[in-house]
This record gives C-alpha cells, sequence and structure tokens, in this order.
C-alpha cells in the first residue's frame, strides 16, 4: 500500500475502535435502553452539530464566492425580476440572496417538522442521505490524504457510488425495520433494500477481481444476509445505535483528519482553536437547556437534541459540501 492509503486504513481503524469502544461502554454502563438513547443522541449530536457548524464557518469564503457568482448570473437574465435585480447595489443582491436562502431553508423544516408527527419514517430518506455522505466520504479519504487533508472534487464514477449506495441501503434496511415490533414481519421496504444490497455486492464480485473489490463484495452480501429481526432481537442494536454508528464514525473521521491539518506546519492559523469554539456553541446550548427552568429546558432539549432535527440540517451540510466541492479542481 501507498502512504495515502496506510494514512486512510489508519483514520478508518481508529475510527471503528471508537465507534466499537462507545457503543460497548453505553451498553455496559447504562441498562436502560431508553436513558442510553436520550445520552447517546445528547453527546453526537452536540458533537455533530459542532461539526456542521465547523463545515459551515470554515467553508464560509468559498461558500460565499459561490453564492455570489449565483446571484450575478441571475441578475444578468432577461427577465423582470433579473433586470430588477440588476439596478440594486451588489451588497443589497447579496443581503437578498442571503435572506431568501434563509427563509426557504427555514420554511422547508417548519414543513418537515410538521410531517414528522403524521409521517415519521419521512426522517428515513435524510437518514440515508446523511449516511451515503459519511460512506462517500470515508471512500474519499485516501484522495484527501493525497490531496493534503483536503476533500477531492465530488466523483459520480461507479466504484464509489456502488458502495455507498449499498452501504446506505443496508443501514438503511435495518433502521426502517428498528422503528417497528423487532417481533413483527420484516416490511417490504427492509426486505427490498437488503436484496439492493447483496445486488451490489454482488456486482462488485463479479465487476472486479482484486482482491479489496472481492472482500467488499463479500462484506455487502453477508451484511445483506443478516436479518433486521435476528439484530434487533439480540438488543445490541435499536435505532440509536444505528443512528450513533452512521454519525460517530464520520464524526471521528473528520476530527481525526482536523487534528491532523492542526498538526501540520502548513495548516491553517489557529485552527484547533476556532474548532474549540465551534463545537462550544452547540455545548452551551445543551448546558443552558440543562439549566433553564421547566419545560422550557425540556423543549429545547428535546427539539435541539432530536435526532429527526439533526438530520435535517446535516442534510443541508450534505448538499452544501457537494455544491462546494462539484466543479472545484480536480487533486491529482
Amino acid at each position: 500500500m501507498n502512504p495515502y492509503q496506510i494514512a486512510a486504513w489508519r483514520n478508518r481503524t481508529l475510527s471503528v475502535f471508537t465507534v466499537t469502544a462507545y457503543v460497548t461502554l453505553t451498553h455496559t454502563l447504562i441498562d436502560d435502553p431508553l436513558w442510553r438513547s436520550k445520552i447517546s443522541y445528547a453527546v453526537v449530536i452536540t458533537l455533530g452539530y459542532g461539526h456542521l457548524i465547523g463545515g459551515a464557518f470554515f467553508a464560509g469564503g468559498h461558500t460565499k464566492s459561490k453564492f455570489d457568482q449565483i446571484i450575478s448570473q441571475i441578475s444578468k437574465r432577461p427577465n423582470r425580476f433579473g433586470k430588477w435585480l440588476e439596478t440594486l447595489p451588489l451588497q443589497t443582491q447579496q443581503r437578498l440572496g442571503l435572506f431568501s436562502f434563509t427563509a426557504l431553508t427555514g420554511l422547508l423544516y417548519l414543513i418537515y417538522i410538521s410531517l414528522l408527527s403524521e409521517k415519521p419514517f419521512i426522517a428515513l430518506p435524510l437518514l440515508a442521505i446523511s449516511t451515503w455522505h459519511s460512506v462517500e466520504n470515508d471512500f474519499s479519504l485516501e484522495a484527501t490524504y493525497r490531496g493534503h487533508l483536503r476533500t477531492p472534487t465530488f466523483s459520480w464514477q461507479f466504484d464509489p457510488q456502488l458502495i455507498s449506495f449499498g452501504w446506505t441501503a443496508c443501514l438503511l434496511g435495518w433502521a426502517a425495520h428498528s422503528l417497528m415490533d423487532p417481533l413483527s414481519e420484516e416490511g417490504p421496504l427492509s426486505l427490498s433494500l437488503r436484496v439492493m444490497v447483496a445486488l451490489s455486492g454482488a456486482v462488485f464480485i463479479l465487476r472486479y477481481s482484486d482482491a479489496t473489490s472481492q472482500w467488499i463484495g463479500i462484506a455487502l452480501i453477508a451484511a445483506s444476509s443478516l436479518s433486521p429481526n435476528w439484530i434487533l432481537l439480540q438488543g445490541f442494536i435499536t435505532f440509536s445505535d444505528l443512528f450513533v454508528i452512521s454519525v460517530l464514525y464520520h464524526l471521528v473521521s473528520w476530527g481525526i483528519l482536523s487534528a491532523e491539518r492542526c498538526l501540520r506546519k502548513d495548516g491553517p492559523p489557529q485552527m484547533g482553536q476556532k474548532l474549540a469554539l465551534v463545537h462550544l456553541v452547540p455545548l452551551g446550548l445543551l448546558i443552558g437547556s440543562l439549566a433553564s427552568p421547566e419545560p422550557w429546558g425540556t423543549e429545547l432539549r428535546s427539539s435541539f437534541l432530536s435526532p429527526v432535527a439533526y438530520l435535517f440540517w446535516s442534510v443541508i451540510h450534505v448538499f452544501q459540501t457537494l455544491w462546494l466541492r462539484t466543479g472545484q479542481k480536480k487533486i491529482t
């Protein structure tokens, strides 16, 4: 293996070890599944919000540049709105664009939250997108190390997307069934996803002859053979565990990358302090909710620490990073 592959596998090994240790520790120390879920959500989602804020903060300049380009393109369109927008000062155009984006995002969030009470399964597609993002980022680790810890251009190549799709479908199938009664029969959604996972593994085995691809295919087929009923009835996997595994692995992996960037001589100045500050924001909100009188504290925690609420903002983060990684210079 080349040095970049070694670095990528070191990152994966540390991430898997950390997630496994955390899940094992919480199951060992906390017997009550409800309390274990609440604590896990508090820990992982608080860290997750720090990651989302950090992603927006550190990519702020690039995001603003691309956003301004869109506003400029709209203002040059030969229609009434474009002509009206062109008459406004540039700074006003940018503020109007930011306000419109913020308002649209807020409206989408309100619609999403209102639909959850009647259709809780609407959160599953968001979990799928978030999981796909984690798997795709993991597949890009070698290119990230090759590019001096800068994320590479997003690739629509068949190989990484097949792997990302396979593992996403696998986790989503288990998650879909975990929201049901473990004693109930496996639903068509879960079963269909498991079939797609098996097909992804079979395609990988038939398409590629190298050892790594063969093992990936075998792992996908093996994962698809695990019945959600059997997994859930063992008592060691719940929806909160699946959520924690999916999110925490990504957070740990990126935490390792961030630490390595901080240690580089050519790394961003004061990156460590800035990372600490962005993570203090959600931590402060969590502590504030614990210190707040009831019922405001409970309501704030239930909203802030809700996995379905976090998934919405996580998906916004996914689209932001995809947008920024599309069209940037390729790393060779």
